[in-house]
Protein backbone atom coordinates (compact mmCIF):
# COMPACT_ATOMS: atom_id res chain seq x y z
CA UNK A 1 0.00 0.00 0.00
CA UNK A 2 1.61 3.16 -1.05
CA UNK A 3 0.84 6.40 -0.87
CA UNK A 4 1.70 9.81 -2.95
CA UNK A 5 3.46 11.95 -0.45
CA UNK A 6 6.07 14.73 0.05
CA UNK A 7 7.81 15.54 2.60
CA UNK A 8 5.63 14.27 6.07
CA UNK A 9 5.37 14.56 9.72
CA UNK A 10 4.23 11.84 11.22
CA UNK A 11 1.18 11.88 13.46
CA UNK A 12 0.26 8.58 14.71
CA UNK A 13 -0.14 6.71 11.75
CA UNK A 14 -1.19 9.31 9.35
CA UNK A 15 1.05 11.18 7.15
CA UNK A 16 0.60 14.72 7.04
CA UNK A 17 2.27 16.73 3.82
CA UNK A 18 4.07 19.35 4.96
CA UNK A 19 6.07 19.77 1.66
CA UNK A 20 6.00 18.86 -1.49
CA UNK A 21 9.86 18.97 -2.96
CA UNK A 22 8.82 16.18 -5.45
CA UNK A 23 6.14 13.36 -5.75
CA UNK A 24 7.26 10.32 -3.65
CA UNK A 25 6.32 7.26 -2.80
CA UNK A 26 6.16 5.78 1.10
CA UNK A 27 5.35 2.26 1.76
CA UNK A 28 3.89 1.59 4.92
CA UNK A 29 3.12 -2.34 5.64
CA UNK A 30 -0.28 -2.94 6.62
CA UNK A 31 0.11 -5.88 9.70
CA UNK A 32 -3.00 -6.75 10.42
CA UNK A 33 -3.98 -9.90 8.39
CA UNK A 34 -7.66 -8.47 7.59
CA UNK A 35 -6.74 -5.32 6.02
CA UNK A 36 -3.92 -7.08 3.78
CA UNK A 37 -4.73 -7.60 0.21
CA UNK A 38 -3.58 -10.03 -1.89
CA UNK A 39 -2.93 -10.49 -5.95
CA UNK A 40 -3.42 -13.04 -8.45
CA UNK A 41 -1.01 -13.93 -11.22
CA UNK A 42 -1.43 -14.56 -14.42
CA UNK A 43 1.97 -17.06 -16.39
CA UNK A 44 1.18 -18.32 -20.02
CA UNK A 45 4.06 -20.63 -20.33
CA UNK A 46 3.85 -23.03 -23.86
CA UNK A 47 0.23 -22.36 -24.62
CA UNK A 48 -0.78 -23.47 -20.95
CA UNK A 49 -2.01 -20.19 -18.33
CA UNK A 50 -1.22 -20.38 -15.17
CA UNK A 51 -3.37 -18.70 -12.55
CA UNK A 52 -2.29 -18.08 -9.44
CA UNK A 53 -5.11 -16.54 -6.79
CA UNK A 54 -4.18 -15.37 -3.42
CA UNK A 55 -0.86 -13.88 -4.06
CA UNK A 56 1.40 -12.55 -1.18
CA UNK A 57 5.21 -11.42 -1.09
CA UNK A 58 8.47 -9.68 -0.96
CA UNK A 59 10.25 -7.29 -3.14
CA UNK A 60 13.75 -6.15 -3.05
CA UNK A 61 15.04 -2.91 -4.59
CA UNK A 62 18.35 -2.80 -6.62
CA UNK A 63 19.68 0.50 -7.65
CA UNK A 64 23.36 0.26 -8.81
CA UNK A 65 25.03 3.04 -10.38
CA UNK A 66 24.39 3.29 -14.05
CA UNK A 67 21.94 0.76 -14.10
CA UNK A 68 18.26 0.47 -14.55
CA UNK A 69 17.25 0.07 -11.21
CA UNK A 70 15.17 -3.06 -10.49
CA UNK A 71 12.59 -4.41 -8.24
CA UNK A 72 12.90 -8.50 -8.00
CA UNK A 73 9.70 -9.80 -6.09
CA UNK A 74 9.25 -13.24 -4.81
CA UNK A 75 5.64 -14.62 -4.70
CA UNK A 76 3.79 -17.35 -2.90
CA UNK A 77 0.12 -17.86 -3.66
CA UNK A 78 -2.63 -20.69 -3.85
CA UNK A 79 -3.03 -23.51 -6.61
CA UNK A 80 -5.52 -23.37 -9.33
CA UNK A 81 -6.10 -25.94 -12.10
CA UNK A 82 -3.71 -24.66 -15.55
CA UNK A 83 -5.51 -24.47 -18.70
CA UNK A 84 -4.87 -24.23 -22.41
CA UNK A 85 -5.02 -20.83 -23.04
CA UNK A 86 -3.78 -18.24 -26.39
CA UNK A 87 -0.82 -15.69 -25.58
CA UNK A 88 -2.67 -12.65 -25.17
CA UNK A 89 -0.68 -9.76 -27.66
CA UNK A 90 1.90 -7.51 -25.22
CA UNK A 91 0.59 -3.99 -24.61
CA UNK A 92 4.25 -2.28 -24.51
CA UNK A 93 4.28 1.50 -23.15
CA UNK A 94 7.17 2.67 -24.90
CA UNK A 95 8.66 4.07 -21.52
CA UNK A 96 12.23 4.37 -21.76
CA UNK A 97 13.28 3.25 -17.69
CA UNK A 98 15.75 5.95 -15.97
CA UNK A 99 19.35 4.94 -15.27
CA UNK A 100 20.30 5.37 -11.33
CA UNK A 101 22.21 8.63 -12.09
CA UNK A 102 21.52 11.88 -9.41
CA UNK A 103 19.43 9.95 -6.82
CA UNK A 104 19.83 12.64 -4.27
CA UNK A 105 20.96 9.92 -1.90
CA UNK A 106 20.80 11.10 1.55
CA UNK A 107 20.88 9.38 5.09
CA UNK A 108 19.41 12.02 7.39
CA UNK A 109 21.23 15.28 6.70
CA UNK A 110 24.19 13.48 4.83
CA UNK A 111 24.49 13.22 1.69
CA UNK A 112 27.25 10.11 0.92
CA UNK A 113 29.20 8.98 -2.09
CA UNK A 114 28.00 5.43 -3.05
CA UNK A 115 27.82 2.99 -5.78
CA UNK A 116 24.57 1.45 -4.76
CA UNK A 117 21.47 1.25 -2.85
CA UNK A 118 19.56 -2.01 -2.29
CA UNK A 119 16.26 -2.31 0.22
CA UNK A 120 15.14 -5.56 0.79
CA UNK A 121 11.56 -6.01 2.67
CA UNK A 122 12.05 -9.59 3.39
CA UNK A 123 8.49 -10.68 4.06
CA UNK A 124 8.01 -14.52 5.88
CA UNK A 125 5.47 -16.09 4.23
CA UNK A 126 3.35 -19.17 5.17
CA UNK A 127 0.65 -21.59 4.08
CA UNK A 128 -2.73 -21.37 6.29
CA UNK A 129 -3.33 -24.88 6.35
CA UNK A 130 -7.28 -26.49 6.67
CA UNK A 131 -8.54 -30.17 6.59
CA UNK A 132 -11.73 -28.45 5.01
CA UNK A 133 -9.69 -26.45 2.10
CA UNK A 134 -9.70 -28.53 -1.23
CA UNK A 135 -5.83 -28.41 -1.38
CA UNK A 136 -5.32 -27.89 1.78
CA UNK A 137 -4.53 -24.34 1.76
CA UNK A 138 -6.86 -21.42 2.33
CA UNK A 139 -4.51 -18.65 1.67
CA UNK A 140 -0.82 -17.83 1.63
CA UNK A 141 0.01 -15.30 5.49
CA UNK A 142 2.66 -13.04 5.68
CA UNK A 143 3.70 -13.20 9.41
CA UNK A 144 6.60 -11.56 9.76
CA UNK A 145 9.09 -8.99 8.70
CA UNK A 146 13.06 -8.28 8.72
CA UNK A 147 13.43 -5.34 6.33
CA UNK A 148 16.85 -4.54 5.74
CA UNK A 149 19.25 -3.60 2.86
CA UNK A 150 22.39 -1.64 2.32
CA UNK A 151 24.72 1.05 0.60
CA UNK A 152 28.09 1.21 0.68
CA UNK A 153 29.59 4.79 1.14
CA UNK A 154 32.83 6.14 1.29
CA UNK A 155 34.15 6.79 4.28
CA UNK A 156 33.29 10.42 5.46
CA UNK A 157 34.75 12.23 8.59
CA UNK A 158 32.60 11.27 11.99
CA UNK A 159 32.12 15.13 11.89
CA UNK A 160 29.87 15.13 8.85
CA UNK A 161 28.24 11.25 9.54
CA UNK A 162 28.46 9.22 12.74
CA UNK A 163 26.66 6.05 12.20
CA UNK A 164 28.15 4.68 15.36
CA UNK A 165 26.89 7.13 17.78
CA UNK A 166 23.43 6.90 15.95
CA UNK A 167 23.21 3.41 16.58
CA UNK A 168 24.18 3.69 19.85
CA UNK A 169 21.79 5.81 20.84
CA UNK A 170 18.86 3.35 18.74
CA UNK A 171 18.47 6.78 16.80
CA UNK A 172 16.74 6.51 13.27
CA UNK A 173 17.96 8.15 10.18
CA UNK A 174 15.53 8.62 7.33
CA UNK A 175 16.79 7.63 3.68
CA UNK A 176 15.82 9.33 0.74
CA UNK A 177 16.27 8.72 -3.13
CA UNK A 178 14.46 9.63 -6.15
CA UNK A 179 14.88 7.52 -9.46
CA UNK A 180 13.86 9.01 -12.63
Amino acid sequence: EADVIGAVAETGRTAVLTAAPYPALEYRPVSELSSMGSATLWLHRDGILHVVPGCRGSLALDCSVGRIPSLRFTLQGLYADPVDATLPAPELSGVVPPLCFGLGLRLGDFTPTATSLQIALNNELNNRTDVNSTDGVTEVMLTSRAPGGSIDPEAAALAEFDPWRTWKSAGTVGIEARIG
